[in-house]
């Protein structure tokens, strides 16, 4: 019996085909890649990216291991961020794949790079159902070693990334303010670019530190409340340490937004940890919001 048919007849522990998939692609230094081996179904899975060329339309996606280059079930726009972290939703079981493409749309469907997910239900071996026929072969030290996937699910049209004419990016420290009071520190968020309107896009990140955070989103108008229960177009209360998290708001007319952080009230007063945020504006969808070049005549 060989290295390969020995390897055919049991399964292997998803850590095991974590590093086999790392090995086989030389991607011990990748631009992408999974802060676990191994996720259960439903599971958020984070990312961290490091490394990207920077451009605003740089963008990450996943999608089934196996579908199309041009096939996604989930992508954002890192809008210029090289180096950072992200959240997808949680998966079925089955195996999946990160995938790293440069410069919308030029860079079009060209996968950069590519990092597995694995998401199982069955604590350590992939059950027998994730194993049809048909897999995938690694070499590995010189043995062939069967990393056996699912079936893809065939791809479904889907609208092409946003366009991104405009990113931010900032951080700093929070502090607990009490209950009931707040002790803002606050970004300007200036979209006036988009006279048209457009969707604000940002990434929330809360440090490692002992102190639980919260963020609140404001127009430019209104001085900012002090005390009570604010009334933001968007917020997001009680991270704990290390959260992330994402705010969406669309907008009729670009202004200068006031993104605010501050410690929750779940937290001690004076307790502080650190924050960090990239903020996107999404003009449009598709090639509708691509203007057409004029025929010749």
């Amino acid at each position: 019996m060989t290295p390969a048919t020995a390897a055919r007849g049991r399964a292997l522990s998803l850590p095991a085909l974590c590093c086999l998939a790392l090995l086989a692609s030389g991607a011990c230094d990748a631009a992408v890649r999974t802060t676990r081996p191994s996720i259960s179904p439903g599971e958020l899975i984070e990312i961290v990216y490091d490394n990207l060329p920077g451009n605003q339309s740089d963008w990450i996606a996943i999608a089934p291991m196996g579908a199309a280059d041009d096939y996604y079930d989930e992508w954002f726009y890192t809008g210029g961020v090289r180096s950072g972290r992200y959240v997808f939703k949680g998966r079925d079981e089955g195996v999946y794949e990160v995938r790293v493409y440069h410069d919308w749309p030029e860079g079009a469907y060209v996968v950069q790079e590519r990092a597995a997910v694995f998401v199982s239900d069955s604590g350590g071996d992939l059950p027998a159902e994730m194993s049809p026929p048909g897999g995938r072969f690694a070499e590995v030290f010189g043995s062939l070693v069967a990393l056996e996937l699912p079936q893809p699910r065939m791809p479904s049209p889907s609208p092409e990334p946003a366009e991104v004419r405009w990113s931010a990016s900032g951080e700093g420290t929070l502090y607990g303010p009490g209950r009931g009071a707040h002790n803002y520190r606050v970004h300007e968020l200036d979209t006036t670019a988009f006279p048209g309107g457009g969707t604000l896009v940002i990434d929330l990140r809360i440090g490692n530190g002992l102190g639980w955070g919260s963020a609140d989103l404001f127009g430019e108008e209104g001085a900012l409340p002090s005390s009570g229960v604010p009334k933001a177009l968007a917020s997001a209360w009680d991270l704990s340490p290390g959260a992330v998290r994402r705010l969406t708001h669309a907008f009729d007319k670009g202004q200068k937004f006031r993104l605010c952080f501050e410690g929750s009230w779940t937290s001690p007063q004076g307790a502080s940890n650190t924050y960090s945020f990239s903020a996107t504006v999404k003009s449009g969808v598709g090639p509708a919001s691509h203007p057409k070049t004029p025929e010749a005549r």
